[in-house]
């Protein structure tokens, strides 16, 4: 089997990652100075609280040996300068510090207007033995305008929106030294998240570089890449702590030749590491300490995120095409948005680009579907993901979605395990194979079925603590394995039918995919199989039992559009094109019924002056009619859920207040405390079905919801209708 070029540089990593042992930066322990510093922080809209260490003995080490206990203490102060929206927690920038025994604390920029140049942060000073420790601290949470500006990447050698807020963290660092009349030796403490550590990566690498300061520890969370020419640093002492399938560290795409100063770790992920399931109840059981609740890990969701980063790459193959074609109209479309929002900015941004659609409209078209596909398959009530833990149905949907950027998963992994080479020694490469077959799958590692998925849709749950992720997907099967050891994959066919198979290798190292062959043939009833091993092609096809006809193995191009395509094509979902058309034709029919209504009002009110008095029924049909038309709306987002905190609870409240013009048209009509009853009971009901219940989990895409629903829809029509009930009378 040919191995491409990109496949011949996987395997060449996967065998250093494999022949490595242990961490590749030494690690001193904690001494007894260390105090636990409780710090309130707001996550998952409330108020959670955790102790975060600190010692005056860190800043004694060499700074470039790394120290798990300085790597979460830097989380803690990181977290202590997030702006909190909402004020939760008003004037807590100084609470970690304060505690710490820090002095001079200065707050800066959290007053301001916010916007894509826009810095806040923290700065304060401690005296520890001959030398002055200065804590700088950019705020990487809770920001508005300031996310545009992660957009704004620029044609130069370093990512402009970030150098611009650091250069602003850098001004800063020199008036609190100016202004503290800091002199002698001093040593630097540097730490931030996402965002914040992009600031504090240039940061960090300009203060090492300028040879100012007597040791820089740079402790960064969730970094995305900032800079195309690295400079590598004898005894480096910038770390930066990602999370392997975390989209934010894939950003601005390694093709286009950016990287990170210092060095990269990665957290476990299931995707990656064979022992996740280990790892990860100590993980969980901090998030339980914390929230109560379990830690969600959704493998589906970090692939689909990673191919929505592969696409816009992929369209804009240089800095130079997306900074002239997609930045401005980006970054517009992303003022005052937060992270949540992303794939609804991706959309509306691309669908502004009219000659960039005109000239690749396949893609164009396929990523609009892809986006539909991933959206309605998350939110799907009785989706995989949900049934098996992989969904947080009580969070949103953009929580759901960033959940490994998440600075509470961050602190889980920190202090779910004291054995650092096991914590952020991962290995960071994934191999994501697809079946499109009817047949049961099964994934094989030393004799045991951990993982795969039915002809059903039931997923394989395995006895043992190992696992893999799998999901179905109507015919098509996909599995997530490790890119080390060797896993069997077993396709166990009923009767006559056509398999093909394909494998994927992903890594936060590289932007784009690589595929070697797609593998098809015909199979009788029977068991066939195939192994993947380390970073190798996948091997021959074995018959276990049965017979394969017609196999063929065709070399496969990677390509970001197919693989989206593929991916979309035989699962139920409404892409969001039809979508619009169908409000447009909503909205064109509810115009129409406004202007019939009219017509009829002038129609009666004319006969009324003729003394003659028109049918009820002209009222009432016309009402019912819309009624009807919003209720089937209704349901029909309840099913496509990717809509469901916006237009769902709309229709559904359309649905109740048309009724309630009925009702109102009744009781003008003929005063009486039925009818008077009945209009104020709809109104309440209108409101409560658009803000209350739409909105709950009682709300369901099942059928006996549905029919519920409909049938209190029909009797609340009824009570609408009623209200006409003495004026009732057949047209003439």
């Amino acid at each position: 089997m040919k191995k491409t070029p990109f496949r011949k540089l996987l395997a060449l990593l996967a065998a250093a990652v494999i022949a490595a042992s242990s961490f590749t930066a030494p690690c001193f322990a904690d001494s007894d100075d260390t105090i636990q510093i409780h710090l309130p922080f707001v996550s998952l809209d409330k108020v959670l609280e955790w102790d975060f260490p600190y010692s005056d003995s860190w800043f004694s080490q060499p700074a470039h040996v790394f120290s798990l206990s300085l790597a979460r203490g830097s989380l803690g102060l990181a977290m202590s300068a997030f702006r909190n929206e909402e004020d939760e927690l008003p004037n807590q920038y100084g609470t970690y510090l304060k505690a710490a025994g820090f002095k001079n604390i200065s707050p800066f920029g959290y007053d301001r207007p916010t916007s894509y140049r826009t810095l806040s942060g923290v700065l304060a000073s401690r005296k520890i033995d001959d030398f002055t420790l200065i804590a700088v601290v950019p705020c990487g949470q809770g920001y508005k305008n300031e996310w545009s500006g992660n957009m704004y990447v620029g044609e130069d050698t370093r990512h402009i929106g970030f150098v611009s807020a650091a250069n602003i963290l850098e001004r800063e660092l020199d008036r609190f030294i100016l202004e503290n009349s800091i002199s002698g030796k001093i040593k630097l403490w540097i730490t931030g998240f996402s965002r914040a550590a992009a600031v504090g990566n240039i940061t960090a690498a300009d203060m090492v570089m300028s040879g100012r300061f007597d040791a820089v520890y740079a402790y960064l969370f969730g970094v995305p890449r900032t800079t195309r020419s690295v400079t590598y640093f004898d005894k480096n002492s910038i770390f930066n702590i990602c999370g392997g399938y975390d989209p934010v560290p894939q950003i601005p795409p390694e093709s286009w030749g950016f990287q990170r100063y210092g060095q990269d770790l990665f957290t476990p992920a299931e995707e990656t590491d064979e022992n996740y399931p280990v790892l990860l109840a100590g993980a969980n059981a901090i998030w339980n300490k914390i929230t109560g609740g379990t830690m969600h890990n959704n493998p589906e969701v970090n692939y689909q995120l990673h191919m929505i980063i592969e696409f816009v790459a992929e369209m804009f193959r240089e800095p130079s095409e997306y900074t002239k074609e997609f930045q401005e109209v980006l970054m517009d479309t992303m003022s005052d948005k937060s992270p949540e929002n992303i794939l609804s900015v991706l959309l509306t941004a691309l669908s502004q680009l009219d000659e960039l659609d005109k000239r690749q409209a396949y893609s164009s078209s396929v990523f609009e579907d892809y986006l539909s596909y991933v959206v309605a398959r998350h939110l799907e009530q009785d989706g995989l993901e949900s049934s098996k833990g992989r969904w947080d149905s009580s969070a949103g949907i953009g929580e759901n979605l960033l959940r490994e950027h998440m600075p509470l998963t961050y602190l889980c992994w920190l202090f779910s395990t004291d054995d650092a080479d096991a914590l952020l020694y991962s290995h960071a490469f994934s191999r994501r194979v697809v079946i499109t077959a009817d047949a049961d799958i099964e994934v094989i590692r030393n004799g045991s079925v951990i993982g795969g998925a039915k002809r059903d849709g039931t997923i394989l749950e395995p006895a043992g603590g190992q696992s893999v992720f799998a999901v179905r997907h109507g015919s098509k099967t996909v599995v997530n394995i490790p890119m080390y050891g060797t896993y069997t994959i077993r396709i166990i066919t009923p009767g006559i039918t056509s398999v093909a198979y394909y494998d994927v290798i992903t890594s936060p190292f590289f932007t784009f995919g690589s595929s070697s062959n797609i593998n098809t043939f015909l199979a009788t009833e029977g068991v066939f199989s195939f192994d993947a091993f380390n970073a190798e092609p996948l091997t021959e096809l074995e018959t276990v039992s049965g017979r394969a006809s017609d196999v063929r193995q065709i070399e496969l191009q990677y390509s970001t559009t197919l693989t989206m395509a593929d991916e979309a094509q035989n699962s139920r979902h409404v892409s969001i094109k039809s979508i619009l058309q169908l409000l447009f034709w909503t909205v064109v029919f509810s115009v129409l019924f406004g202007l019939v209504s009219l017509a009829f009002w002038l129609v009666h009110r004319r006969a009324r002056t003729r003394g003659k008095e028109p049918s009820v029924l002209y009222i009432i049909v016309p009402h019912l009619l819309m009624a009807a038309l919003f209720a089937v709306l209704t349901v029909f987002f309840t099913f496509n859920m990717f809509s469901i905190a916006a237009l769902r609870s709309v229709f559904a409240g359309l649905t109740v207040f048309v009724m309630f013009l009925l009702a109102l048209r009744g009781t003008l009509r003929q005063h009486s405390r039925y009818n008077i009853g009945v209009t104020v009971f709809l109104l309440a009901v209108s409101a409560a079905n658009a803000f209350i219940y739409q909105r709950s989990s009682l709300a369901g895409a099942t059928l006996p919801h549905v029919v519920i629903y409909l049938a209190a829809m029909l009797l609340l029509s009824v009570l609408a209708a009623n209200t006409f009930r003495s004026n009732i009378k057949e047209p003439s």
